[in-house]
């Protein structure tokens, strides 16, 4: 038995691990959700060597809010989902509702459902907080 469990990579937001600086997930789908968080969370041209990763949703969240908007949201997080992660299907993405104690503080809420090509009938789903 090994001494310790087998990791796959680092989690999302970074906080401290147990058996390390950092605390890494320990499952194939918790590593897959914070590399989907990792992805939308970056902004394009952030990524030191690859000014293409990330995602366009920080330009779009702070655009005029009309009608289209959650259709161009659900749009640039499918465009960077089908160039760095193309075993992801979305099913959907929505914003929630605003908090009246979250309007001063300039934050919005998205929630985005994805599955897997790979496996069908595996769903999960993740709240992004910009």
């Amino acid at each position: 038995m090994p001494k310790y469990p087998i990791t796959y990579g680092v989690t999302l937001p970074f906080v401290r691990g147990q058996l390390g600086y950092f605390q890494a997930s320990e499952d194939t789908l918790s590593q897959i959700k914070s590399n989907f968080i990792n992805l939308v969370m970056t902004k394009k041209g952030e990524r030191v060597h690859e000014p293409r990763f990330g995602c366009d949703l920080h330009t779009i969240v702070f655009e005029q809010n009309d009608e289209d908007m959650e259709d161009k949201t659900f749009d640039a997080i499918a465009e960077a989902v089908a160039t760095w992660m193309p075993f992801l299907v979305l099913q959907e993405s929505q914003y929630l509702t605003i908090d009246p104690h979250d309007i001063d503080r300039y934050t919005v809420k998205l929630y985005v459902k994805y599955g897997f090509t790979f496996n069908p009938n595996v769903f999960d789903e993740v709240v992004i907080t910009f």
